[in-house]
């Protein structure tokens, strides 16, 4: 059997709950209270009542002395080391529940001392992955801003003008615009008759305005009713012989006045500086288109 003094050497802080040890390893750390209470899973009054030594806000001495090693090791105190075992007389039985105990307590209390570092370092992961998602989120919208001023850019970007003739090939009058069918083409080549059948007459012609001068009188246009050949000749006495089957249309450009003639005149549609002209009643061959001051 062991004496009283042997018995009392082996006892550690660990097994009184000695309050003045716990003190030096909680001034030693840079812990408050709160803190040290929030990682230990305790109540700031249960670690208080372990710095002060007494209290009784603990369900039974051994649940204190749990949670006063567990306060110990998360100070950073070293485990208790378990005394060795009793030199007993063969009449003795060895404690093996006692030491079992005790090796099942230390390891619970290094498990919690695990699980609050886990969860003390669950903050950092979250403002690490906040950081990540923040950088990935600022690189998409700069790339995407990026492709837009490419978009905006080959848009607005000036395109290479193309340079039109001054006149096209027919140009409408603006009152009224030639009759045509759509199985019609609108635009067919003149054919050409020798100069010596058209000429310049020189005598008086029945002379024809337009009502309203929109255009130059540069050019005559004409819309074939009937097949029909016109002769036209301009202020420079140059000739054109223009053959035109019904529905046909064709513009002749010079200098007015013009001297318009045909075997059919009055089955024959003339456009005249922008308006359709009336060809008289009494003339059936021959009249003289006379230019008109344009509208302002």
């Amino acid at each position: 059997m062991h004496s009283g003094n042997s018995s009392d050497s082996l006892r550690t802080p660990y097994d009184s709950c000695d309050s003045a040890y716990l003190q030096q390893f909680l001034d030693a750390s840079a812990m408050d209270v709160a803190t040290l209470a929030k990682n230990a899973c305790l109540s700031v009054a249960q670690v208080r009542e372990l710095l002060q030594g007494e209290g009784s806000l603990f369900y039974s001495d051994g649940i204190r002395r749990q949670a006063y090693k567990r306060v110990l090791l998360i100070l950073g105190a070293p485990p208790p080391v378990a005394p060795p075992p009793p030199v007993l007389s063969p009449t003795e039985e060895t404690p093996t529940p006692q030491v079992k105990q005790e090796t099942g307590i230390i390891e619970q209390i290094l498990a919690l001392n695990a699980r609050a570092l886990h969860v003390s370092m669950r903050p950092r992961r979250r403002d690490f992955m906040r950081f990540f998602w923040f950088v990935l989120s600022f690189s998409v919208l700069g790339l995407a801003g990026w492709y837009w001023k490419s978009a905006m850019d080959s848009v607005t970007a000036p395109q290479p003008t193309r340079s039109l003739p001054v006149h096209s090939e027919i140009e409408a009058p603006a009152a009224a615009p030639p009759i045509v069918t759509a199985s019609v083409p609108t635009l067919t080549i003149a054919e050409e008759a020798p100069v010596s059948k058209c000429s310049y007459v020189s005598g008086p012609l029945p002379q024809v305005t337009p009502d309203n001068a929109y255009k130059a009188g540069r050019y005559v246009y004409l819309v074939g009713v009937t097949p029909t050949n016109i002769c036209l000749v301009d202020g420079h006495q140059q000739a054109s012989m223009v053959h035109l089957n019904a529905g046909e249309s064709k513009s002749v450009y010079g200098t007015p006045p013009w001297q318009l003639s045909s075997q059919d005149l009055q089955q024959l549609q003339v456009f005249f500086q922008g308006s359709r002209v009336t060809i008289p009643a009494d003339a059936t061959q021959r009249v003289a288109l006379i230019e008109k001051p344009t509208l302002p």
